[in-house]
């Protein structure tokens, strides 16, 4: 079965946050105002799974070393098949990704105060070798970025949460919303749970939704396993 860049968060860990959610007072809509719709986020690239979404103008920022570099022929075909699997995967994890992230923030935050909110920490079960926190931040006028933490689950230190998903957004009013990028690293879950990837380096998504046509780029520095291909891509 294929794996992808969404075994960077477990489905079954970032659900538990919702488990270890509890009711605030404060309104925490603003919190939830930076995370990108699923929509923005999908590259699209012709021929691959979501060709045909609204998506026009994206990419993934690969290097090819292969025949060919990229200049026609045998070369360029089978690096725009690669391109248009790696796409595939890009796709699938960050829509699985933000499609989770919006469901946990859509409940109210374990803890919120004016410039943060957070959601967990929880974990899928007493077997989640991983435990899971969202968090807010505002860093400016209408400005925030947001992160997704694992730690080892027997962990209570501070110290042991490394930030496997890292992005930056906007509010609803501020004229950027609907634009900006988040990280994927693999790398960093891989140290916590070997088993949830084959992944390694880091995604870097950065999107501008606010026009037609939506512009995405993927810059993809590592080694992902989109079916069975495998192939080392740093970011140009």
């Amino acid at each position: 079965m294929k794996k992808t860049i969404a075994s960077v968060v477990g489905i079954a860990g970032i659900a538990a946050l919702a488990q270890a959610c509890a009711v605030q007072s404060t309104d925490a809509s603003k919190f939830r105002e930076p995370i990108p719709q699923k929509s923005d986020v999908a590259l699209g690239v012709p021929g691959s799974a979501t060709a045909g979404s609204s998506t026009q103008s994206a990419g993934v920022k690969l290097q090819d070393n292969g025949p060919g570099g990229g200049s026609g022929g045998t070369g360029y075909a089978e690096f725009y098949s690669f391109t248009r699997s790696i796409t595939d995967g890009v796709d699938t994890g960050t829509v699985l990704i933000i499609g989770e992230i919006e469901a946990i923030t859509s409940l109210p935050p374990t803890t919120i105060d004016d410039n943060h909110a957070v959601w967990g920490p929880g974990s899928g079960d007493a077997l989640d070798p991983v435990t899971w926190k969202l968090v807010v931040t505002q860093v400016g006028d209408r400005e925030y970025d947001y992160e997704v933490d694992g730690r080892p689950h027997l962990s209570t230190s501070e110290a042991d949460w490394k930030p496997l998903l890292q992005g930056h957004g906007y509010g609803n009013t501020h004229p950027m919303h609907r634009s900006g990028t988040f990280t994927l690293d693999n790398d960093a879950m891989r140290s916590l749970d070997p088993t949830r990837t084959s992944d390694t380096g880091t995604v870097k998504v950065t999107f501008d939704g606010r026009n037609y046509p939506i512009a995405i780029t993927a810059a993809v520095a590592g080694s992902m396993s989109p079916c069975s291909t495998r192939r080392t891509a740093p970011a140009r």
